[in-house]
């Protein structure tokens, strides 16, 4: 077992498997929420979930970010980067130190 699990649809996270990541597949939110909740109960330390599904996830990527471990990060679906994830990192970093540095 990986200490990285890849979430979201099957021609988004069959190539991570190549790397040795555990994969989820997935095809609607509801899906990608029990995916996220399940992989917070194993031992993975860092999620990777389809940007597509990013926004539906928000409150548990909050509830997550008090610790340092896990961490959940986005990645492109399968038309490509839509910046929601990239949009949700700025506002973490500004948090975190107090400017936009984007």
């Amino acid at each position: 077992m990986s200490n990285v699990i890849c979430i979201g649809n099957k021609n988004v996270v069959m190539p991570y498997s190549a790397v040795g990541f555990d994969i989820r597949v997935v095809s609607n939110a509801e899906e990608a929420i029990r995916a996220v909740n399940e992989a917070l109960e194993g031992k993975y330390s860092l999620i990777f979930v389809q940007e597509d599904y990013y926004e539906e996830i928000s409150e548990i990527i909050e509830k997550t970010m008090e610790s340092a471990i896990p961490v959940i990060s986005a990645i492109p679906g399968p038309l490509g980067a839509s910046g929601k994830a990239f949009e949700n990192l700025r506002e973490i970093i500004k948090k975190a130190i107090g400017a936009d540095i984007f």
